[in-house]
């Protein structure tokens, strides 16, 4: 609305924009919302962009912005939210993640220390048959002390 038309239709100008702000992605023409890579860097600045686009339900494509922020995991279908290797990747790099995680993997040993172990604030997200087990909760509070605030 206030910027000129034709710097909206300008690539480098929508990409500039986008690294400026990631959520500009809202504000510009819908073809920057569905070019993979105008998408892709909105979603490395913030992951919650991937919500702005339609290539959230592409697999592929999704698999690439959850590699580039743990956040974009918030916005993927359902099956990729239980795919073990995505989520373990998500949280080891933000364990906050763990939220996101389909509800089997929250209760999966492995990857709930993997995200405890990043941020201890992922405990809050842990499923409750780990959150009630004695050796799993006292694993989790060598890797991360301050989990314990959490449970």
């Amino acid at each position: 609305k206030y910027v000129a038309e034709d710097l909206l239709q300008d690539d480098n100008f929508a990409l500039d924009m986008i690294r400026a702000n990631p959520m500009a992605l809202r504000m510009l023409p819908e073809r920057c919302r569905h070019d993979p890579d105008m998408v892709l860097a909105a979603v490395t600045g913030d992951g919650r962009c991937l919500s702005l686009s339609s290539l959230q339900h592409d697999e592929d494509f999704v698999r690439e912005a959850v590699c580039c922020s743990a956040e974009a995991l918030q916005f993927a279908p359902e099956p990729l939210k239980a795919e073990f290797d995505l989520v373990v990747s998500a949280v080891s790099a933000d364990g906050r993640a763990l939220r996101f995680a389909a509800a089997a993997l929250r209760s999966d040993r492995q990857l709930a220390l993997a995200a405890v172990e990043n941020c201890a604030g992922a405990m809050a997200h842990v499923g409750e048959e780990l959150r009630s087990n004695r050796h799993f909760v006292l694993e989790a509070l060598r890797l991360q002390g301050a989990a314990l605030e959490y449970l």
